[in-house]
């Protein structure tokens, strides 16, 4: 049960095979999440708070840090892993519980959804999920503007519908 062994990744696509058995139907969307890590000004406050601390405990005098230089947003990151990752995961969370399940919805009502974290080689997350939509149109039986209306409602590029924060206007 090794995460990333040949074992866990036979387990892993069991478990998907099981997800299409059960929902006797193909994911309708597909998602990936990657880590925009030097782009997070929370983040890169965290890792700051947190190495200042560390030098209080330590009786060390902290220099102040330029973090809008890249090289040292970049160094906060790879001294600080876990801190980063598990930043990841709450903003994962936070997306579907606020936006997708919850809340907004902004994809539509979603049936189910399976996901899997994986780890750059740099050491930054990234997930890839299958959703499955509540009552997507069946594409054997729909004709060309039910699906077009359906994949416009659920993706959007056009940065006009998009509020301060990036939540997608109701």
């Amino acid at each position: 049960k090794l995460r990333g062994t040949p074992h866990y990744w036979k387990d892993v696509q069991k478990d998907i095979r099981a997800f299409l058995r059960q929902n006797k139907n193909a994911p309708t969307l597909f998602m990936s999440l990657s880590m925009a890590d030097t782009k997070w000004n929370e983040l890169i406050d965290i890792l700051v708070r947190i190495r200042e601390r560390d030098a209080r405990a330590t009786g060390t005098k902290e220099k102040p840090m330029d973090t809008t230089d890249f090289n040292v947003r970049a160094k906060l990151i790879r001294e600080d892993p876990i801190t980063c990752a598990r930043y990841f995961c709450h903003r994962r969370r936070a997306l579907f519980q606020n936006l997708l399940l919850g809340g907004r919805m902004v994809l539509g009502e979603i049936e189910d959804y399976f996901g899997v974290v994986e780890f750059q080689y740099r050491g930054s997350p990234h997930c890839h999920f299958l959703i499955w939509a509540k009552d997507p149109p069946i594409v054997e039986d729909a004709n060309i503007d039910q699906i077009r209306d359906f994949v416009d409602d659920a993706i959007s590029t056009n940065t006009d519908v998009l509020d301060d924060e990036g939540l997608k206007k109701v």
